[in-house]
This record gives C-alpha cells, sequence and structure tokens, in this order.
C-alpha cells in the first residue's frame, strides 16, 4: 500500500519537470505590441495534486526598443514599498488611468530586486520550506516591475510617493526588515534622463532620496527610499501566486483582479518562475500541453486508487481527538516511567529565560500548555518544571500567551481535548534548525496508512497532504 500512496508523488512532479523544462527551452513569447489582443480567459482549473515546481526566475523583459505613436521609448522600471500585493494594485490602477491601457495590456508584476546575488540557477524566490534561493537571503527586496513610457516615469513618481503616509511610512509598517525597504529602480539610476522629476514627486511628499548601494537595510522611520540603477540590479518576477494577489490591509480586490493572473499567464507577460508555487494558475496553464495531460491523466487513475484504499482503511474522516481512556492506537503513555521521561524532556524545551524555542511567534496560538493538575503522576510535573524556573498554573480555556511570564497552563485533557492537526503539518522541518531529513519526514506516510494519523478533509485541503516543494503563503 505504501508503494501506491508514492505513485502518484512520482508521477506528477515527473510530469511537472516534462512540461517546465520544455518551457524553458521553448518560452512563450511575450506580444509584440502592448496593443495585442489576448486569448480568452480560462477558468482555474482546480487540483487534488498540490504544488507544481516551475522553470526560472525572470527578470523583466527589455522593450525598452519597443516605442508608442510619439516615439517615446518603453522603460522598465520598479518601485518597492512594503508588501508588494498593495503596491501591484496601486500601479495596475496607474496603468489603467494614466495609460488608458486595458486589461491585457497591464504590465505590472510583483517581484524582487535591490540584491547582488541569485542561486546558481539565476533565481531569485520567496521565503519557503527549502530555503531555494530565499530573497531575504539574497538580499532583495519586494517590489513590482512594470514597462511604461519615458514621459511617464515622474507621473508613476508622484503616484508612488502616495504610497506613504503623512509620516513618510508605508501601509504596511508591521512587516520589518531589509525585505520590506522602500527602493525604485530605474535605467541609470539618478542618471536618469527624468530623475529630476521622481526627486520633485518625492520633496512634495517630505521624503529623501538616497543612492542604493545593493543588499541596503529597512528604511522605516527614516523617510528615505533608495534609488537603484536597474541596470546593476534588475527586476526578478515573483512567483505566480504573489501576482494580483489580495492585500491583508484592505478588503478583498475581488475575482476579477484576482483573475488578471490567468490571462497573463496564457500570453506570456507573467512567467512561470524555477521557485516553488503554490498557485493553481500554474498547474492550469502547465496543463494546455498534451504530455501534461496525459499525465495528469494517469496521475489522476493513481490518485483514485490511492484515495479508494485511504478511505477503505481510515479509522475516521475529520479532526482526531487522541483517546485517553485506553484506545490501544492511543499516542498517550501509560507506563508511570515513560510519562516521567516525557515531563522531563518536555521542561528542557525551555531556555534559561523559561521561554520557548520560538519567541517570534506571539499570540495566545503559541501558548504552553500540558494536560491535568489532578493526574497521578502531576507532583512529577511540578517537581520538572520547578528544576526549570517554571510556574504551573491551571488553565482556563482561552487562555492568553505566556510569552515572557515563565509558566506553563496545565489544562485537564478531559475537558480540553488534543485535536489531530493537518497532515501537512506532521513530521515537518521547523525554521529554527536544519532539515531534520527526509527519513523524519517519511514519518508521515506509515502513520497514516495504520491509521495513526487521519485527513482531516474538511480543513486541509487535499492538495497539502500530497504537496512537494510548496511555497510559503502568507
Amino acid at each position: 500500500m505504501k508503494s501506491l500512496f508514492l505513485t502518484p508523488l512520482l508521477l506528477l512532479p515527473t510530469t511537472a519537470y516534462i512540461v517546465t523544462h520544455n518551457r524553458i527551452l521553448h518560452p512563450i513569447p511575450p506580444p509584440e505590441s502592448t496593443a495585442t489582443d489576448t486569448n480568452s480567459r480560462r477558468r482555474f482549473l482546480h487540483s487534488i495534486a498540490g504544488t507544481i515546481l516551475a522553470s526560472t526566475s525572470l527578470t523583466l523583459p527589455t522593450g525598452a526598443a519597443n516605442a508608442n505613436d510619439n516615439n517615446d521609448s518603453l522603460q522598465d522600471v520598479y518601485f518597492g514599498a512594503g508588501c508588494f500585493w498593495h503596491v501591484q494594485h496601486e500601479f495596475v490602477l496607474a496603468e489603467r488611468t494614466l495609460l488608458g491601457r486595458k486589461d491585457n495590456e497591464l504590465t505590472s508584476r510583483t517581484g524582487y530586486a535591490g540584491g547582488f546575488k541569485t542561486d546558481e540557477e539565476g533565481r531569485v524566490c520567496y521565503h519557503n520550506f527549502q530555503s531555494i534561493a530565499d530573497y531575504g537571503k539574497l538580499g532583495h527586496g519586494e517590489v513590482v516591475g512594470m514597462t511604461i513610457p519615458e514621459s511617464s516615469v515622474g507621473d508613476f513618481a508622484v503616484e508612488y510617493f502616495k504610497l506613504f503616509g503623512d509620516k513618510g511610512e508605508r501601509a504596511d509598517p508591521m512587516d520589518k526588515g531589509g525585505e520590506y525597504r522602500s527602493l525604485l529602480g530605474l535605467p541609470g539610476g539618478t542618471k536618469h534622463p527624468k530623475y529630476q522629476l521622481v526627486e520633485a514627486a518625492a520633496n512634495a511628499r517630505g521624503m529623501k532620496l538616497v543612492e542604493g548601494k545593493g543588499n541596503d537595510p529597512d528604511t522605516l522611520g527614516k523617510r528615505i527610499v533608495y534609488v537603484m540603477d536597474s541596470n546593476k540590479f534588475p527586476f526578478y518576477q515573483a512567483e505566480v501566486y504573489h501576482q494580483f494577489h489580495n492585500d491583508f490591509l484592505t478588503p478583498a480586490y475581488g475575482k476579477e483582479y484576482n483573475n488578471l493572473v490567468t490571462a497573463a499567464v496564457e500570453d506570456g507577460r507573467i512567467k512561470i518562475t524555477g521557485c516553488p508555487d503554490r498557485m493553481s494558475t500554474v498547474r492550469s496553464h502547465v496543463r494546455n500541453s498534451s504530455l501534461v495531460r496525459l499525465g495528469a491523466f494517469v496521475g489522476g487513475i493513481s490518485m483514485v486508487i490511492v484515495f479508494g484504499l485511504l478511505w477503505k482503511a481510515r479509522r475516521k474522516i475529520g479532526y482526531s481527538s487522541i483517546d485517553y481512556n485506553g484506545d490501544k492506537d492511543s499516542d498517550i503513555v501509560e507506563n508511570d516511567d515513560d510519562i516521567e521521561n516525557d515531563i522531563t524532556e518536555m521542561v528542557k524545551l525551555f531556555g534559561d529565560k523559561g521561554d520557548r524555542p520560538d519567541p517570534m511567534d506571539k499570540r495566545a496560538e503559541y501558548r504552553t500548555l500540558p494536560g491535568g493538575t489532578k493526574h497521578p503522576q502531576n507532583q512529577l510535573l511540578i517537581t520538572a518544571a520547578n528544576a526549570r524556573g517554571m510556574k504551573l498554573v491551571e488553565g482556563k480555556g482561552n487562555d492568553p500567551d505566556t510569552l515572557g511570564k515563565r509558566l506553563v497552563y496545565v489544562m485537564d485533557s478531559t475537558k480540553f481535548p488534543c485535536y489531530q492537526a493537518e497532515v501537512y503539518h506532521q513530521f515537518h522541518n521547523h525554521y529554527l534548525t536544519p532539515p531534520y531529513g527526509k527519513e523524519y519526514k517519511n514519518l508521515v506516510n506509515a502513520a497514516i496508512e495504520d491509521g495513526r494519523m487521519t485527513l482531516c478533509v474538511h480543513s486541509s485541503k487535499l492538495e497539502s497532504v500530497l504537496s512537494f516543494g510548496a511555497g510559503d503563503p502568507r
């Protein structure tokens, strides 16, 4: 059964490789003119397979040689001010308003810029579990790139500086770090022919322009914007997942806006990158290949067989509460020596200051809580806690965070049972340590087979169960 379970995982990545390899060698050419008619929009095709790894990170197309009706050269520029989701939406509006562009003529794309490095394959990627070409580690910031007439650079600069509030701060000051610094990129940087117009727009908003050196720090609280020479610090397009995305700070932009990504992928304005990407549009677009259709058909048959076997062998579907009353499959230890050992190991998780290993994770969801002040072995828990300078407090339910308090809530597990998390979160690598290795991660397969772990179908997407190379959505 184990081999059957792994069959679709082997087939579908192979299918993805065939297509993405083909896309690298034969990319879809961009439209010859911004007025070219685009293909009709297709609906996103839903998949149960999970993430498909794509091809290669891309810089902005060098379209500066093209010209509009006034022989006004088109130029590739980029602007960054915190999270790129909100910034892209604002520049889509600017393209429509200032240039009268239609949906199939929009060029605004989220991406990364301002760093010196890429990985060996020329990629720059969003944070991901595999640490592939992480843009933050490579010194880049989040930006939105676009292709506009040179004469419009000043007008777009005016729109850009409107993104900063009266105090000169970006819209999302809670996002901190060099990845969210404010920067703009022009061919030639401060020597661009229209730079004076950019400088005037900055002065009107009380902002100061500083020549960027690359890998620059955050600009939060400084009222400055780094000016980059885009010839030296080019734009790298972000993953499809991050294109035309809703922002956390505003109401949803609507499906009409979100669906712009489909046509942009189809006509080549947005490329499939070589980075981990979770967007269903990638899978939808790649499936246009007959090779992938064949692979998807075979993979789909395998999926049906696998999930049929899983369904037959399941213990139950939904959230699984650990049974504390004698279930032979329970994860709860019954031996007193085992309990004492587990308690001793548990309190070792706290540092000398009594904080958990990940104090950056704040909120009540991360509070510390074992279970049961009236348990027969509770005294062992108290002794172990005292040895680490920790205080035990009886939990009431919905308790606040314990960060910085050196306390642990003790819960009655018969009143506050444990609910199994999604399969995706089982035997997972942690951000704070090196990867635990494939042997550890593969423990999840056996746990599903023998019923120790169940599928939380109503809350855990099947693509999460069978995902491979998934990126980290916000």
